[in-house]
């Protein structure tokens, strides 16, 4: 029988588990809005937090601009700070002769935070005319970055200055 400060632990434990697994959010929506047109949804992709796979609910490109480089932005909404989060990219990205790459970024608290798109031209064996359009997704996590490599703290003298340092000796003073 465990006391009651080890099973307050057991259970913080095991919710903090339960916390960090249901962080990553189980849907991410994705938007596309022109520069001179409405918001459409793009995609809505499914994200499991343990394997850190995503899968595509629903693809929906947009409908092709009558000027093919006009630009279109691609990104995540929040409808309750009004906040817009993402790229602007040329509207050809979304030919349908092209394979799209979605990267999410994701943070260390499993949140997605960014977006990255690419489109790539499809591969010889698939024919874009008889299948419908694809996107593949990615996750992206953050990494630390490098650490610096620190030397030992300067000691200073009693009064408060750093020591000098003794003049280099030739070989023959050695």
């Amino acid at each position: 029988m465990l006391n009651p400060l080890s099973q307050l632990l057991v259970v913080t434990a095991l919710l903090r588990t339960c916390a960090v697994s249901a962080a990553l959010a189980d849907s991410v929506t994705v938007w596309t809005w022109p520069l001179n047109g409405t918001p459409q949804q793009l995609a809505e992709v499914s994200l499991d937090a343990t394997s850190s796979a995503a899968t595509v609910k629903t693809y929906t490109p947009p409908k092709p601009l009558s000027d093919a480089d006009t630009s279109t932005r691609v990104g995540l909404y929040n409808p309750s700070t009004s906040e817009w989060r993402g790229i602007v990219t040329s509207s050809s990205v979304f030919d349908p002769a092209k394979q799209a790459k979605l990267y999410l970024h994701v943070d260390s608290a499993d949140q997605v935070y960014h977006l990255g798109w690419e489109a790539l031209p499809a591969s010889k064996g698939a024919s874009s005319a008889s299948s419908a359009p694809a996107l593949s997704v990615e996750i992206v996590r953050t990494k630390a970055g490098p650490a610096p490599h620190l030397n030992k703290p300067v000691v200073l003298s009693a009064d408060g200055k750093t020591p000098d340092k003794e003049p280099e000796k030739t070989f023959l003073q050695k």
